[in-house]
């Protein structure tokens, strides 16, 4: 619709201007403190950065849009030693270098992601570690090289300097995650039109004690560093990267577990062809109602898991029944209506999918209780299998069957709002109706 198309552009062009704006901002404060203040130690700061590109290149990413790194850790470590000039100059340098090897997408790096992008990503970072800084130096915070303490080399002594400012420590370390995540979280929020807190919730959350535990590694680096100086951090980015091997391990197991319910997906819509698609659709639509519930995202997962595996108990239907060009006789429907049992026969011994088991059971129960295998009603039944059932049924009413042509957009939200309160939750429709209306916007 050419109005969307209009609030589609319109959100880019602001979403531009707030990118250049943080850029700015950042290239200003990074600029003037730097003509005022210097940096103490040119070589001790470029060691440090050498060493944070290396870390922010081995970022692990996560759910296609995040990525864990430990080149915060670095970061600190210098804003520590150094203040939070040198250590804008680490993040910025780290950020503007990094090297990601992107899965599908090859290598990212300066030379292949617009430049506002990298740039914004840089400057944002820099803000908020120089915020951060500045509250550390007014709650009466130290930093190592200024105090005069750069012959102090060992990490008794150093501990000994920085354990009296270990509350300080924290709420600096808190200070830089929530400038970091807020200046990200109003890009996405002006970009898509979802609201700034439940981006935030969406895309941070699960993010917070990662960034704190690694903050706390980077007081222990700034120990290390003391005492070894660069080759100390070397030797400490042994385990580190051990760690991101482990990381890297569970995420490809966990992508492992994906691609073999994708696998059995395409086994079902190989048996019945007019449900191709089907179970991705109903995947996205549940994920987009979930978002507006505001769902954990672990429950999230496992609903995403639910959607796409919640016509498995198909394939113990014959597909004589499955592709009948009429309409199914009771004998049929009734056989048709044992597939979620069998759905959660065939999944009940998977350990990973012991909760989506439970939604794929009850994704066929109504709101009032007419529902089947086992006629619960309203909360009852899990929200994940509430969700499901409205997303499964619009997608079947605007896809075509066998029996009948598919229903418009208009038709298939008027009948689902007419049957809010008995077949669907209430809240479950106004939710799917917010989503809707909200087009291609998801984070």
């Amino acid at each position: 619709m050419p109005e969307i198309a209009v609030k589609d552009n319109a959100r880019t062009k602001l979403a531009l201007s707030y990118q250049w704006m943080v850029i700015l901002a950042g290239a200003a404060i990074l600029g003037i403190s730097t003509y005022y203040q210097g940096i103490p130690d040119l070589t001790g700061a470029l060691s440090l950065a050498v060493l944070a590109t290396i870390a922010e290149s081995q970022a692990v990413p996560v759910g296609g849009k995040m990525a864990i790194s430990v080149g915060f850790a670095l970061d600190f470590c210098a804003l520590l030693i150094y203040g939070p000039v040198t250590a804008m100059w680490v993040v910025f340098l780290s950020l503007l270098f990094s090297i990601n090897n992107v899965k599908g997408q090859g290598y990212k790096h300066l030379f292949n992601i617009p430049l506002h992008f990298t740039l914004f990503n840089c400057m944002n970072l820099a803000i908020s570690i120089f915020a951060a800084g500045k509250l550390y130096e007014l709650l009466g915070g130290k930093y190592i090289y200024s105090a005069g303490l750069d012959s102090m080399v060992t990490m008794a002594e150093t501990l000994k300097f920085l354990s009296p400012m270990l509350p300080f420590l924290i709420l600096t370390i808190m200070t830089h995650i929530i400038i970091n995540t807020s200046v990200i979280t109003f890009y996405l929020a002006i970009q898509s039109g979802v609201k700034a807190f439940s981006q935030w919730m969406y895309n941070f959350r699960w993010a917070v004690i990662n960034l704190i535990i690694i903050g706390i590694i980077g007081v222990t680096i700034t120990l290390v560093y003391r005492q070894f100086k660069s080759l100390g951090l070397l030797i400490f980015m042994a385990p580190l990267l051990l760690a991101r091997y482990t990381f890297v391990q569970y995420i490809k197991m966990r992508e492992v577990y994906l691609n073999t319910i994708k696998t059995l997906t395409a086994a079902i819509e190989a048996k019945d062809k007019y449900t191709m698609g089907h179970s991705q659709r109903v995947e996205d639509y549940s994920r987009r109602i979930a978002f507006e519930l505001k769902l954990t995202p672990d429950r999230m997962e496992m609903l995403r898991y639910a959607a796409l595996l919640h016509d498995i108990g198909k394939i113990g239907v014959a597909e004589a029944i499955l592709n009948k060009p009429d309409r199914l006789s009771d004998d049929e429907f009734e056989t048709i209506r044992q597939h979620p049992m069998i759905g959660s026969r065939i999944l009940e011994d998977v350990d990973f999918l012991k909760n989506a088991v439970k939604i794929i059971l009850s994704h066929h129960e109504r709101y009032d209780g007419k529902g089947y295998p086992m006629a619960i009603c309203e909360d009852n039944i899990p929200i994940e299998a509430q969700i499901m059932s409205v997303a499964d049924t619009y997608d079947a009413m605007t896809s075509d069957r066998p029996y009948r042509k598919a229903k418009s957009h208009e038709e298939a939200l008027k009948e689902i709002q007419a049957m809010s309160g008995t077949q669907f939750s209430p809240k479950v429709v106004d939710a799917f109706q917010k989503a809707l209306s909200k087009g291609g916007f998801l984070p």
